[in-house]
């Protein structure tokens, strides 16, 4: 479990929508101090989020299971050649208007030789 990638998801996801943690875990449909738990840095805590979390995490930030997962466990992503980066840049990229997204495609494959 990568506890400081999630803990860093989770703070932009905060920072993002310029809400507190009250705030974001009602958005997120979970109590407060779920979510301090793991924003909070505290090594001899160390909590592991449940699958019911992560769900809730993805209905409320639009970010795929698949990416949080991946966010969260990193080792098991790699051995399923899951990039957590690459994963969430796709899930930025589906919730782009249509137009957009072919206009982001046209410029990334501006870099490809």
């Amino acid at each position: 479990m990568d506890h400081k990638a999630f803990r860093v998801f989770l703070r932009a996801e905060m920072e993002r929508r310029k809400v507190s943690i009250r705030e974001f875990a009602a958005q997120v449909k979970v109590s407060h101090t779920t979510i301090q738990r793991f924003v909070d840095e505290n090594p001899t805590k160390l909590y592991v989020p449940t699958l019911d979390l992560l769900e809730k995490l993805s209905a409320a930030t639009g970010v795929s299971l698949n990416t949080l997962l991946a966010i969260c466990f990193p080792d098991t992503a790699r051995k399923l050649d899951i990039d957590p980066e690459i994963a969430i840049i796709c899930d930025i990229a589906s919730h782009l208007p249509p137009a957009t997204r072919q206009a982001v495609l046209r410029f990334m494959r501006s870099f490809e030789e």
